[in-house]
């Protein structure tokens, strides 16, 4: 399949009438037909899928990453996976929901590369529970920065992915739980469950290395 430029088309006026109103009545082409048209070789019909659904996936970046530069950039990213592994969506689910799931992949990953980045994250992360501020004391000098950013780092690589990346959203970036709870694809109530364990384990983490027990 040929490359594809993945920037966002020009937006057709349909007047009052939504997309989904025009294709019941024939008016225009389902998803579907498009794909179908997209493996036939005509790229232009990709444009018109990427208009119908930008809005759901850039509104997913832009509230995975917080940052809306970045989510455009994700979107366009997004559409040139789909695009390029187009043979491989097999009609299952509709083109929206495979599409929202790569976005949703392809920020996921990008949350993670960030939450590894974010070193110095450590004492936000765990002032509510006064862990590690208490223990490295107030007033730090700031000739001790880099040594405690190599403590974060250290005591966070011990928490499994799951437990870090939750904890970094929620205290570092800020989601509420219940956008955590969408981007993890779980309940609220499941969602609170995970916080609460990442910050115990990230407790008795702390604790072990302010002991001398982890290396």
């Amino acid at each position: 399949m040929k490359t594809v430029e993945a920037s966002r088309p020009a937006r057709r006026d349909y007047g009052i009438m939504t997309v989904e109103f025009l294709i019941a009545r024939g008016k225009i082409m389902t998803d579907a037909e498009l794909v179908r048209r997209v493996a036939a070789g005509e790229q232009e019909a990709f444009g018109e899928l990427v208009e119908r659904h930008h809005a759901q996936v850039i509104g997913l970046c832009a509230s995975m990453l917080r940052d809306p530069a970045a989510a455009e950039d994700a979107a366009q990213d997004v559409f040139v996976k789909a695009f390029q592994s187009l043979d491989k969506f097999l009609g299952g689910a509709s083109f929206g929901t495979w599409v929202y799931r790569i976005a949703y992949n392809h920020c996921l990953d990008a949350m993670r590369r960030r939450a590894r980045s974010k070193t110095e994250s450590l004492e936000a992360m765990t002032e509510s529970a006064g862990t590690v501020k208490g223990a490295l004391g107030g007033g730090r000098r700031e000739d001790r920065a880099a040594e405690d950013a190599d403590l974060a780092r250290r005591v966070l690589d011990q928490l499994p992915e799951q437990h870090r990346l939750a904890l970094v959203l929620r205290e570092v970036e800020g989601l509420s739980c219940e956008e955590l709870a969408e981007t993890f694809d779980c309940s609220i109530t499941a969602m609170k469950a995970r916080l609460r364990r990442a910050r115990l384990s990230l407790d008795q983490i702390a604790h072990r290395y302010f002991a001398g027990g982890v290396n």
